[in-house]
């Protein structure tokens, strides 16, 4: 997490890419230099890193850019690989000074199998401890799922009552696990890869089905 090395990754990704813009931007999985270097050091470099990616949106280069983690948001603050949401976003608001700032976006892993995000309260804002998805709402920041179908992962055998809730209109578990992810309040998008024309078809069938409202998604009751 170097401003030089970030500098140069982004004008090889605009030259492979073959575009003048990159609407988003992540730092992917900074909180693995957590426990290595100090959490001081740490965002001395998040905020040398945010210099630059502020620079680049001035430029014309990003659109926006964001912080992609496994554990980061969803870990405890006593966990040595906690990020700390709303210093992050007030780091990039004072590079920013008076124009607003493009920190914009968080991705995180939510699914039927690691639901912290949603419930388990994990980030300090306005001195309450709230889940990742919630903070990141109440701090403006967009949050984007990863691993939205648990890799396809543990999904055997849902319980009917789950099976029930999410629709029983939706035929594998797969769906079913986008379904629930594609519901969680506060979520602007899930990711899912596709490797087979199947897996497309299949899943943008689930466009024509509304996501769960934020009643009937309560009803699943989401676990801590």
């Amino acid at each position: 997490m170097h401003p030089e090395y970030i500098q140069d990754q982004l004008e090889r990704s605009l030259i492979n890419l073959g575009v003048e813009t990159i609407d988003i931007y992540y730092l992917h999985n900074p909180e693995t230099q957590l426990g290595i270097i100090p959490p001081d050091e740490f965002y001395r470099r998040l905020k040398a890193v945010f210099a630059v990616l502020e620079k680049a949106a001035d430029a014309g280069k990003i659109t926006t850019y964001g912080i992609a983690t496994w554990q980061g948001f969803r870990v405890p603050p006593t966990d040595a690989k906690h990020i700390d949401l709303a210093k992050a976003k007030s780091i990039a608001q004072q590079i920013a000074g008076g124009k607003g700032d493009r920190f914009q976006f968080i991705q995180l892993p939510v699914n039927l199998t690691m639901q912290e995000a949603v419930s388990t309260p994990t980030q300090a804002v306005d001195d309450k401890i709230l889940p990742a998805i919630t903070a990141a709402n109440q701090l403006g920041i967009n949050a984007i799922a990863s691993a939205s179908i648990a890799q396809a992962k543990n999904l055997m055998q849902l319980p009917q009552n789950i099976i029930h809730g999410l629709g029983e209109n939706l035929k594998t578990d797969a769906v079913r696990a986008l379904q629930f992810t594609r519901s969680v309040p506060g979520l602007s998008s899930a990711l899912v890869g596709m490797k087979s024309p199947n897996h497309v078809a299949e899943n943008l069938a689930l466009t024509s089905i509304p996501p769960l409202d934020a009643a009937d998604f309560a009803q699943l009751g989401v676990r801590e």
